[in-house]
């Protein structure tokens, strides 16, 4: 399946993500065919652009840094460039004139890449953040691998409007701290928080920064509001008061927005939560619990909760009823 087909049933990843990891170990003479075959990756669609299933991409890393070190994936993130993931990405970032314009492109075009990672802006703390957080839960083998290569990449693409040499002054990863890894050289001046809910940096973003450009007509808000509540309503916080302040808006402005084109916004959360866990729960063989993470519950009674409200039975009730 081309990378460019609108995939959105199960949790996918553009081969083009495992391309820099490849050239880094063709260079250096590393085996990752065998790491490949062992994970049941087919190395005939690595050489292509395809979409492969996430959780064997992150089983591939994993794989490559038990048999050649920790480090290949902090080497891998500190050389990849946004080029080499995706030229298509590369070149509109390209036509960018100013961080903000590139943040909001990244945001926009992240779906291309991958459909399990969510990136955002946050203001707290007097800082802006540019936030990413995988569908996976941390447990997961390969996750940490998968952030540094995910942080230090968005680095770079940072680096080509601030400057080449640039390291956020404050960053936030899901990974558990390590005394004992060294950090990449990126991070050398960063106050790190190690075991967030998300990966997050500062980038210098100016106080009146808008995750939605003012200059879009009233219809494309609208529009562009709809696509960022079904991409961030799986987020475990997401709520009516984080989505205002992401916005630049008052939670009030906001509903009165919403509520001109007859969008609630509680409603729209759950419509998106609801149809993702029926996918998943469908097409998918992950657990319930598993599921309940992907959707935006960190506790699993909340989520059986939640499902059983929107369906009427429990979501093994559905998955069992749907299959027969």
């Amino acid at each position: 399946m081309k990378a460019s087909s609108n995939t959105t049933s199960i949790l996918l990843t553009s081969t083009s993500n495992i391309a820099p990891y490849i050239q880094y170990c063709d260079k250096h003479r590393l085996d990752w065919r065998t790491v490949a075959d062992a994970c049941g990756l087919p190395i005939e669609l690595t050489q292509s652009n395809q979409w492969l299933p996430t959780q064997d991409v992150i089983r591939f890393i994993h794989g490559l840094e038990r048999k050649f070190g920790y480090s290949i994936g902090i080497e891998v993130g500190r050389r990849a460039s946004l080029e080499q993931l995706s030229p298509e990405l590369d070149r509109k970032i390209d036509q960018c004139t100013s961080l903000e314009q590139a943040v909001r492109c990244l945001i926009t075009e992240i779906s291309t890449l991958s459909n399990h990672v969510t990136i955002w802006t946050e203001k707290s703390d007097g800082l802006w953040w540019l936030c990413h957080r995988s569908c996976y839960h941390p447990s997961t083998s390969g996750f940490e691998q998968a952030e540094w290569f995910r942080a230090l990449t968005v680095i770079s693409l940072c680096r080509k409007f601030i400057d080449s040499h640039w390291q956020p002054s404050h960053a936030k990863l899901v990974s558990k701290h390590n005394s004992a890894r060294k950090l990449p050289k990126h991070f050398f001046d960063s106050d790190i928080w190690f075991e967030q809910q998300y990966g997050a940096f500062s980038i210098p973003l100016p106080d009146d920064y808008r995750a939605i450009s003012e200059q879009n007509s009233t219809q494309d808000w609208h529009h562009a509001v709809e696509i960022l509540i079904d991409t961030y309503a799986t987020l475990p916080w997401f709520n009516i008061e984080w989505f205002s302040t992401m916005l630049g808006m008052t939670k009030r402005t906001l509903q009165r927005n919403l509520k001109s084109k007859n969008i609630l916004f509680k409603e729209a959360k759950e419509q998106v939560r609801e149809a993702k866990a029926k996918q998943l729960l469908e097409e998918t063989n992950l657990s319930v619990q598993d599921i309940s993470w992907q959707v935006g519950y960190s506790d699993l009674s909340n989520f059986n909760r939640a499902f059983k409200g929107w369906v009427g039975v429990t979501a093994p009730s559905y998955r069992s009823n749907k299959r027969g």
